[in-house]
């Protein structure tokens, strides 16, 4: 299969970075051109809103002069005052809109005077003319739309506005009439830019062009009158291109491609103008830009593809070389040098990659020097649990561990172990190599007490490598246990020293101490991993030692449970047979005798009853627990009403409440069934409720309370009596347990036991809620039946 070489890998991705790049720069350019086509359509916008203003102005200023009038009107028809005829030759020559003729007319549309002087219109009624007619009844200044003039023979336009003439009652009309064919609106728009190919137009509210910078066919509507006329209408501007075809003034019809831009003159004037230019001539300084963008990019892509392929080349030709030795490298040849290139980064590179080959080299080296000696201490911890796991007794397989010890590390020639006692707290040593036992065996260290405290309380090994370290942690011991140290080691000072935690499954139990009275520094740090394993596996067999011993004594206490049980169970049965016989006698012997209350001997076999029947209640309590602890318990679970065994428990304890005067309250029927074994449902609630007398004073109240959920129904047994204290509950349902607290008399401590036994027996649970002075509640629960246990089981 074909792989690509780095130079090819490398170009493909230069040229796609230029790819990219050439992309980038082409959407920036086009970006940018495109804004600057947007700038450039609203600098045209801005430009045809400032011709209408200027349009609109001179329409105003127009307008302005002609309102205000001649000093004095004319007498009348045909006469002339030097006022009024003053007024019209001077507005005349001077209006800004540059008027053919002008007039003034009486508040009725009748001509009362012209400029330049037109026999025919004197004393015409020119009403009928629309924007006359307007301006007469609105009292408001008119510009007409384009109009054929009075004599019908040309296309003007009217501005018409009523004035006031000292000495003439009511208003007169100035008007002007603007000649289309011989004034051209369109050079009151100002100066307008539109280059070679634009021109401006003006139209009037119907969409009418008015006026033109360029030859058009005027005065009529065309392809775009209605547009105009909506825009005006609504007061808009707007822009967009024309591909249209348009009428020259010589009848020729042209294809455009304009982009035109509209903007209404203000009100009240309802005219409109319209700027158009050649998109070719307008957007061509910007399509120039893009072609040389264009071009410029695909100069740059064609330049730069030949000269990253020579620089990759001459790149990647001492890299090749670099590659192949680094390959040797990797196949193991460290004793080829590697020469230097070039004097830039690849030199530096080839130098880093003869750096690493002599480093590597000499790591191997030390590489074999630590797996030879990890291979010695391997085998030295295999040698040594050998040794250390056959049958031993504690003492012989501490005085082993210590010699093995001292015997596998070579730079050692003394050691001891020290476990903690948990008696006392104190780290003691149990055995030791190189010591006087006879002075080692009255040290008693503390946790934080010398090396060995420190070692134990951390859990962290700790190296001492001269005398002036290890006689400095020396000194942190206590005078007693220092100079029963110094005998031990017979007065030779310790030249370097070790101590290693003893530690399993997190806890330390101990610390091992090894020493050198003849050599510094003589535990380096890889000497120190060994001793920490083999302290680990020394502490392991310590810990299976104690385990095993713990394991032979819980044997024998099963053993000795057993036979407890079984002793409790057959001793039971035993005293229950001659039971039955003396409560039998007794109830034969109260029927004998009539159960005269006063005679002595009714009440000494009344006397004999009642406390058979309380020593039968016991062995029956015993046999319950023998039968729980046994598994021999059998459960015949059915559908149980639980009001009923509520009712059955509560009527068999009244006689124990009344005695002592307490209120005994149940629940009704409720109608819950629940999966259990009625009598022993039963038993378990008289054993709370006997519970619940006992330690009630007279006076109080105990009550029974019910809920229920999908599953589980609850019953809580409440009391109002002394109550349990918190470090005591966890221990109420333990078997034989009694308060010492609480003192009542009879009973066992059985009661709780059993009741807890039994429900957890049916897959209920009991909890109990209490606190001193506060009562007592006893809570637990019960399955609620189902269609499956209709039919009855037996556990």
């Amino acid at each position: 299969m074909w792989k690509p070489s780095l130079q090819f890998r490398l170009f493909v991705g230069i040229t796609l970075g230029i790819v990219i790049t050439t992309g980038v720069f082409s959407f920036l350019s086009t970006m940018t051109v495109r804004q600057n086509t947007e700038r450039t359509l609203q600098e045209r916008v801005v430009l045809t809103q400032m011709a209408a203003a200027h349009l609109g102005n001179t329409l105003q200023q127009s307008l302005k002069q002609l309102a205000q009038g001649p000093s004095a009107a004319p007498a009348a028809t045909g006469q002339t005052s030097q006022s009024s005829a003053e007024f019209l030759a001077t507005t005349l020559h001077t209006l800004p809109i540059r008027p053919a003729y002008v007039l003034l007319t009486d508040a009725r549309g009748k001509v009362l005077l012209t400029a330049p002087d037109n026999p025919a219109l004197d004393g015409a009624d020119i009403s009928s003319i629309a924007p006359i007619r307007k301006a007469m009844y609105s009292a408001t200044s008119v510009v007409s739309d384009v109009l054929q003039d009075v004599t019908g023979s040309r296309p003007v336009v009217y501005l018409v506005v009523q004035i006031d003439a000292p000495g003439v009652t009511g208003r007169m009309m100035a008007i002007a009439v603007v000649d289309l064919a011989r004034t051209n609106i369109a050079d009151s728009l100002g100066p307008v830019g539109t280059g070679g190919t634009g021109y401006a137009v003006v139209v009037d509210s119907a969409g009418a062009v008015l006026a033109s910078t360029k030859p058009l066919a005027p005065f009529n509507t065309g392809v775009h009158s209605r547009r105009f006329e909506t825009l005006i209408a609504s007061q808009s501007t707007a822009s967009g291109t024309c591909h249209g075809c348009h009428e020259t003034l010589a009848g020729e019809v042209t294809r455009t491609n304009d982009l035109m831009v509209f903007a209404p003159l203000d009100s009240p004037f309802r005219w409109g103008v319209m700027i158009a230019q050649s998109e070719d001539e307008l957007m061509a300084p910007l399509r120039e830009l893009q072609r040389r963008m264009a071009l410029a990019a695909v100069v740059l892509f064609a330049a730069a593809l030949p000269v990253s392929w020579i620089v990759l080349r001459r790149l990647l030709r001492p890299l090749q070389s670099l590659k192949d030795s680094s390959r040797m490298i990797a196949q193991g040849d460290l004793d080829s040098l590697i020469p230097r290139m070039g004097s830039d980064e690849i030199s530096e590179l080839s130098q880093g990659l003869e750096e690493m080959r002599r480093r590597l080299k000499l790591s191997r080296r030390e590489l074999q020097q630590r797996i030879e000696r990890r291979t010695h201490e391997l085998a030295a911890l295999v040698r040594a649990s050998q040794t250390l796991t056959s049958t031993l007794g504690l003492a012989e397989l501490l005085d082993r561990i210590i010699a093995t010890a001292v015997d596998t590390v070579e730079e050692a020639d003394s050691g001891v172990l020290f476990l903690h006692d948990a008696g006392s707290g104190y780290l003691i040593p149990q055995a030791a190599v190189g010591y006087r036992w006879d002075s080692l065996s009255r040290v008693r260290l503390a946790p934080n007490e010398g090396v060995v405290g420190s070692v134990y309380s951390t859990g962290r090994p700790i190296i001492r490598d001269t005398e002036t370290e290890v006689d400095f942690m020396f000194g942190t011991v206590s005078a007693e246990n220092r100079r029963a140290l110094l005998d031990a080691r017979r007065g030779r000072p310790y030249l370097s020293l070790v101590g290693v935690p003893l530690e399993i499954k997190g806890a330390t139990i101990g610390t091992l101490i090894l020493g050198s009275f003849s050599e510094h520094a003589a535990f380096p740090a890889e000497e120190v991993q060994f001793i920490s394993a083999f302290a680990a596996m020394a502490a392991t067999m310590i810990e299976h030692h104690r385990l095993t011993g713990e394991a032979g004594q819980a044997k024998s206490l099963r053993e000795m449970d057993r036979a407890k049980t079984e002793f409790l169970s057959s001793i039971s049965h035993e005293l229950r047979t001659p039971l039955t016989s003396i409560m039998i006698s007794a109830d034969s012997l109260l029927a004998a005798g009539g159960g005269k209350d006063n005679d002595p001997r009714t009440k000494l076999l009344q006397n004999i009853r009642r406390n058979s029947e309380r020593l039968n209640k016991l062995v029956g309590e015993i046999l319950d627990i023998s039968r729980l602890q046994t598994g021999a318990m059998k459960l015949n679970v059915e559908p149980v009403l639980l009001s009923e065994a509520i009712r059955e428990s509560v009527e068999t304890v009244r006689p124990m409440a009344e005695a002592k005067r307490l209120t005994l309250t149940s629940p009704g029927p409720d109608g819950l069934l629940v999966s259990a074994d009625r009598g022993r449902l039963v038993q378990v609630l008289i054993n709370l409720l006997a519970n619940a007398i006992n330690f009630t004073p007279p006076g109080g109240a105990v009550s029974i309370a019910l809920k229920a959920d999908r599953v589980y129904a609850s019953i809580a047994v409440r009391d109002t009596g002394v109550g349990i204290p918190e470090d005591e509950q966890a221990k109420i349902f333990e078997r034989f347990y009694r308060s010492p607290k609480m003192r009542v008399k009879g009973g066992m401590g059985l009661g709780l036991s059993i009741a807890k036994a039994l429900v957890e027996l049916h897959g209920g649970r009991i909890t109990v809620k209490s606190s001193p002075g506060n009562g007592s509640e006893f809570s637990f629960t019960m399955p609620l039946a189902t269609e499956e246990s209709h039919e009855g089981t037996n556990h």
